[in-house]
């Protein structure tokens, strides 16, 4: 009853209601989020330029960025915290079977 004469009060009816739509993003928006993980940096205007004209450019762009030499330095960066936590552990782990067979 209560959803009836919300449905009346907001002028819709129940075939009406629509369900938010997540859009896909546009060329650009993946040229530029795939730049920033890939090498840590914005895209060219040339890039940006080659992928307006055309979208299936950023098959080959994606390509061009993984010969990129930042794109090592960049999986350096992104995961060297993790290798050291790792490491960190590892030795806590031997110090702490030392400490218990001691």
């Amino acid at each position: 009853m209560v959803m009836v004469i919300l449905m009346l009060a907001c002028g819709s009816s129940s075939s009406e209601v629509t369900q938010p739509v997540a859009s896909e993003p546009d060329a650009v928006a993946m040229l530029t989020r795939i730049s920033m993980d890939i090498r840590g940096v914005r895209p060219s205007i040339d890039d940006v330029d080659a992928v307006v004209a055309d979208a299936s450019v950023l098959d080959s762009l994606v390509d061009e960025y993984l010969e990129d030499p930042r794109f090592p330095e960049r999986m350096i960066d992104l995961y060297s915290e993790i290798a050291h936590r790792v490491q960190l552990r590892r030795r806590c782990g031997r110090l702490r079977l030392r400490a218990i067979h001691r």
